[in-house]
């Protein structure tokens, strides 16, 4: 009945078409929904392939093994398969998504962080559609407005913000026993006249009743939200155009850390901060901040109920002007207006200062630069690796550097420029080079390279071995120096080599006709 209505509403032009880029009306779907819903899907397999087994056992009067029924493989090789691939579901079969697990960008700390922080639209490539690649009012704070590619993929591949949080979700039970609890009226307790003039009541998008005091009710539920006495990742979206109030207890909406402002004032004080900087163990901290309600989770479609100051100075001119339009009316403060960047964006010193494109391409080329990866980096065996060898923190920092812990992994030098016209070897993208200064050092970068081979079963008897070939009794042998080679067949740690030293030695009996 609501659906028609709003539909003839749409209809009529009394009320607008609801967007489908507005992040409101997204979900994201995330590590853990994904694998679960692959192992759902494999399961449902597993327990279709026991339920015919048996039924053959049956048709045909033989006795039912357990070990036959049950194919242990059929969960394991599926997880590995979409894993390995990046194709998520069953090989072979309709509705499997592409290249959802990629392999971990490990060229810098910050393109790590970055390939962590992506999200990938599923829409065409193809398409020339605008709208979906356009920055949205409600990507403010949740998605960086700089990171993205360019090309194809350019406003379909969105980085998140800093702050953001993806919620988990939480049973609606706990909810639906609070509305029960508060007066909220079920469908069989009303006339149907009643309903125009109450608000509707909607939990996940489903309508379980209305209420005749929703302001009482919408004060109760925040109030306690910031006392964790409801879960903190509630949504609760108060429409009093519609006369509806929705709830929201799912996974996969974006939301974001703000301060709370009661009567124009943060309800942190410096007091607070200055115990956060004292503190004894460093379990007290963000959660403490959360549980004392100094700050609260918004997610993107109850923001738009709120009215957010972007610094603690905008409260005090509303304060000291409160003759003013909306000088009364602010509900949250921003912890900080950077925090709408993303991690390579922040990077960027005076971004502000930059025309908008050109942050997009730092925000791309950023990934690109060589510093030191991983602190381990001598003890990890990654397939490709590249570290700078004096690698310098910038002249000019962002705040939000300290916390991507830019300085003590840094990525690039403090380089001395001239720009000049110099025999024209310069022009465009390409640079002339001190050959002093490189002699000395400038840029210099160590390049790993991980080789790798295993011992494999060939048939039930004859199994590969790793040892120093002999020529005499070998067979086969490849083109190449075998000299480095220890009796294990491994080159020892430190040894230096060349492009035509072998080494990893193995060999292979030849099995006796």
């Amino acid at each position: 009945m609501y659906i028609i209505h709003r539909l003839l509403m749409c209809a009529l032009g009394r009320r607008a078409e609801d967007d489908r880029d507005h992040y409101g009306n997204k979900r994201l779907d995330l590590a853990g929904p994904l694998l679960g819903g692959l192992f759902r899907m494999l399961f449902r397999k597993l327990t279709r392939d026991v339920r015919s087994y048996v039924q053959k056992c049956v048709d045909n009067g033989k006795e039912v093994n357990l070990q036959f029924a049950i194919k242990a493989k059929t969960i394991t090789s599926g997880l590995k398969y979409s894993l390995a691939t990046g194709n998520w579901g069953q090989a072979n079969q309709a509705g499997t998504r592409a290249g959802v697990s990629q392999v971990l960008n490990r060229l810098t700390y910050a393109s790590t962080l970055s390939h962590l922080r992506r999200l990938n639209s599923p829409i065409g490539r193809e398409g020339k559609l605008a709208k979906p690649r356009q920055l949205h009012n409600s990507h403010w704070g949740m998605m960086c407005p700089a990171e993205t590619p360019e090309g194809q993929a350019c406003g379909l591949v969105k980085n998140l913000a800093l702050m953001v949080y993806i919620t988990v979700g939480s049973a609606a039970n706990p909810i639906l026993e609070f509305l029960e609890e508060w007066g909220t009226e079920n469908f069989e307790e009303i006339s149907p006249a009643v309903i125009p003039q109450a608000a509707k009541i909607f939990v996940n998008g489903c309508w379980v009743g209305i209420h005749r005091n929703p302001d009482l009710l919408v004060k109760t539920l925040r109030r306690l939200r910031r006392q964790i006495d409801v879960n903190t990742e509630v949504g609760v979206v108060r429409d009093i155009r519609l006369k509806e109030l929705r709830l929201y207890t799912d996974y996969g909406r974006c939301s974001r850390p703000l301060f709370i402002v009661e009567n124009q004032r943060l309800l942190i004080k410096k007091k607070h901060i200055r115990a956060l900087q004292q503190r004894e163990t460093p379990d007290e901290g963000w959660h403490d901040l959360v549980a004392k309600g100094f700050i609260e989770y918004i997610d993107t479609e109850e923001e738009e109920t709120t009215m957010i100051s972007m610094t603690i100075r905008d409260l005090e001119t509303s304060r000291h002007n409160p003759g003013e339009a909306y000088s009364e009316t602010y509900t949250h403060c921003e912890i900080h207006p950077s925090l709408i960047l993303g991690v390579c964006a922040s990077i960027i010193p005076f971004p502000d200062h930059n025309q908008s494109p050109r942050n997009t391409y730092q925000s791309a080329m950023g990934k690109q630069a060589m510093g030191i990866y991983v602190t381990n980096y001598q003890l990890r065996m990654d397939t490709l690796a590249y570290v700078l060898y004096y690698p310098q923190k910038p002249l000019v920092t962002t705040r939000a550097m300290e916390h991507l812990h830019f300085r003590q992994l840094p990525a690039g030098i403090n380089a001395i420029v001239a720009i000049a016209c110099y025999s024209g070897y310069n022009q465009e993208d390409s640079v002339i080079m001190n050959q002093s200064s490189i002699d000395r050092g400038f840029f210099r970068s160590l390049f790993f390279r991980s080789y790798r081979d295993e011992e494999k079963k060939m048939g039930t008897l004859v199994k590969e071995e790793f040892g120093r070939p002999n020529r005499e009794n070998t067979m086969g042998m490849r083109h190449g120096s075998y000299d480095k080679l220890d009796d294990d067949g491994l080159a020892p740690p430190g040894t230096r080599v060349s492009g035509e030293d072998v080494i990893i030695g193995k060999t292979s009996p030849i099995p006796q006709d």
